[in-house]
Order: C-alpha cells, then structure tokens, then sequence
C-alpha cells in the first residue's frame, strides 16, 4: 500500500511539473507571437474567423470570442508561410521541449459532459476513429459552473503523465451542432480527425451561447 501510495505521490508531482513547463511555454510563446504576428495577417484570420461562426462585420467580438480567436490564430490558422503560428515560432527555437511538442498537438475537439465531481469533470470524446477506442478524461475545468452532465462543449486539452489539462478557452455546442458534426465527420472520415477539426471544428461551436442543461 505504501508503494502505491508513493508512486501516486510521484505521479502527481510530475504531472505539476509538467503543468508549470506548458503554462511557461505558451507564456513564451505569447510574447513572442505580440512581437512577430503580422498585422495583415491577423486581420486576415479575424476575416475567416468571423465567417465561421457566422459572425457580422459590424458587431465586436465578446470577450470569449476574442480568447477562442487567440487559440485559433496561434494554433490552427494557416498563416501565409504555410504553417501555424505555433509552428512558426518553433522554427526559430534549437529544439522542441516536450511541452512544445504537446501544445503543438492540441485540438479544439468535441466531447460530451458524463459525470461531475469536484474538483474534476469526466468528458467522452465525441469523434473516434475506426481503428481507435475511447477513453475518458477527467480534468479540472476552467469553467465549473456551466459545465453540467449532458452538455457539451469543445476544448483544447492536452495530456499529461497521470491527467489532462485545458488549454484556452471552452467553446459550447447544442445538440444540434454536435449532431451535425459527427454526421459530417464520419461522412468525410478520409480527412482524419486532426485534419477535420482544424479546417472546420469552430463552425459547429456556439461561442455566444450558454451551454445546455
């Protein structure tokens, strides 16, 4: 028992390690993308970004908008050099950190609210692939307070060695949406989810609206 209690110990003293290592990289990578986003460039993905949520030229974007833009534009907007802008500054970089290689993986993907219990939320991915199982996740939410059994939302997570932790800022679906989605995902199964959800993921979100309960 003491063992098991030891390697818990352990277990979750490297997952906070790793979780300071993600929350520095993207403090890093923040400063550097306010230095080196071109301008043009950022008008230009605010351009799409607000086609894909069927936003209107005249109206602002909210405060949630704006934050799932920023983890858009730095993690799956194709710049004009090809790439994301994650991508971008890690070509500037000698080497990746496995931090920097984890938040270079990370989707906004659908999942489904199963079960609640504080501090932690177990979600089910929603889209799986045929040759892949699935496997829940619990984390702690930044959001506690909207997130109920039965809805669902779209986040960014990304693994650590024991748990999960959320990068950004969720996006809420309906029903509808999520419906939507998963017909048009297996519909166009070829593409691969990672393809999938950064060319179309934010059309199926609901940014403005609160989840459903």
């Amino acid at each position: 028992m003491s063992e098991l209690i030891h390697l818990d110990a352990l277990r979750k003293a490297k997952d906070a390690e790793l979780a300071l290592e993600l929350k520095m990289a993207l403090e890093t990578f923040s400063h550097w993308q306010e230095r080196h986003a071109n301008i043009r460039e950022k008008v230009k993905a605010k351009t799409l970004f607000r086609s894909l949520i069927a936003k209107s030229d005249q109206s602002s974007l909210t405060e949630r908008e704006s934050a799932i833009f920023n983890d858009w534009f730095s993690f799956d907007y194709q710049t004009a050099a090809g790439k994301t802008m994650y991508q971008l500054y890690l070509t500037g970089k000698n080497s990746a950190s496995p931090a920097d290689a984890l938040l270079l993986a990370n989707l906004l993907k659908p999942y489904l609210v199963t079960e609640k219990h504080f501090p932690e939320t177990k979600l089910q991915p929603l889209l799986i692939e045929q040759d892949k199982k699935s496997d829940y996740l619990s984390l702690r939410l930044k959001e506690e307070h909207h997130m109920v059994p039965g809805s669902f939302l779209f986040l960014r997570c990304v693994p650590l060695l024991g748990s999960w932790m959320q990068i950004g800022t969720a996006a809420y679906a309906s029903s509808e949406s999520v419906s939507r989605l998963t017909r048009d995902f297996y519909n166009c199964e070829e593409l691969g989810e990672t393809t999938f959800l950064k060319r179309y993921a934010l059309q199926y979100v609901e940014i403005g609206k609160a989840v459903e309960e």
